[in-house]
């Protein structure tokens, strides 16, 4: 007589869950180190994405800024010829300092007389200040522009 083959047996017997196992589902550490490398890589992803978005935004307000930032124009005349400084150059007033910047005249500093007044000024100064006020700082007279050195007794600059 033939018998049939006994029933196979499982190799393990599947997980139980009782209530004194806190854990739930993750009672073996295969289970969680699997999950946990999930998780792990999700949250890793979503950091690089965020340093993604955030140089993206960091760039975009730069451009923006940049194209806001207006650079000196031109001046809009011919402003006068730079002097270089000396004790005996002479200017509008008795102050030997320039209205713009607040700092003393030294020797050989370049300066520009405005023959409109004789105010003096250094010439980064006066430049900036005529690109966008076509006046003098000092006592707002116009400035018509013109090469004259005007009240200036100064060297001009070689």
């Amino acid at each position: 007589m033939i018998t049939p083959p006994p029933p196979p047996s499982p190799s393990s017997p599947p997980p139980t869950f009782s209530s004194e196992n806190e854990w739930g589902p993750y009672t073996t550490t295969r289970d969680f180190d699997a999950k946990a490398a999930i998780i792990l890589i999700t949250l890793i992803a979503a950091v690089i994405t965020a340093l993604f978005f955030f140089q993206a935004f960091l760039r975009f307000l730069l451009r923006r800024l940049r194209h806001q930032i207006k650079p000196i124009k031109s001046l809009p005349v011919d402003p006068p010829p730079a002097l270089l400084f000396s004790p005996s150059t002479k200017m509008a007033g008795a102050s030997s300092d320039c209205a713009i910047c607040l700092s003393d005249f030294a020797a050989g500093d370049r300066v520009r007389v405005l023959p409109s007044c004789g105010h003096g000024f250094h010439v980064k100064c006066i430049d900036a200040w005529l690109a966008s006020k076509p006046s003098c700082p000092t006592c707002r007279a116009a400035f018509g522009g013109g090469s004259s050195a005007g009240a200036g007794a100064g060297q001009p600059e070689p």
